[in-house]
């Protein structure tokens, strides 16, 4: 048996915060795994020009924080509030981005959502997607 299995069948609310924290970790150190194998055998494709109103960080900020209070409930979060710490699941993360599609009108890949956690990492990634594109 590995050291901390039982971690894993606990629920997550029932771990203290310093444990809960060190779980994210382990967890985001599996996804960031998987995400180097899916990225050598999927090219990176370019992200689709988003609406018009979201070319601006400050208003693509403000939409992807009113999208991450939508999906995972807490209303105190901010631009640096991260995914994982606010107890986001993978369906609401695939939640997420169907969200982020349907507002701003651009293709975010889940991987990318793995890789900007919070509302403003993922504005500027986003932002730096279509400078690029210009």
């Amino acid at each position: 048996m590995r050291i901390g299995a039982e971690l894993h069948d606990l629920p997550f609310d029932a771990l203290s915060p310093p444990v809960r924290h060190i779980r994210c970790q382990h967890i985001r150190i599996q996804i960031f795994r998987l995400q180097s194998v899916v990225a050598q055998r999927c090219p990176s494709e370019e992200l689709p020009k988003m609406k018009a109103e979201y070319e601006n960080e400050a208003d693509r900020t403000a939409a992807l924080i009113e999208i991450w209070r939508e999906v995972l409930s807490p209303q105190d979060l901010d631009e640096n509030s991260d995914l994982f710490e606010a107890g986001g699941t993978s369906m609401q993360i695939l939640e997420i981005v169907g969200r982020v599609s349907e507002v701003m009108d651009v293709d975010v890949r889940l991987r990318q959502i793995f890789e900007h956690t919070t509302p403003k990492s993922l504005s500027v990634f986003l932002g730096a997607s279509l400078k690029s594109q210009r």
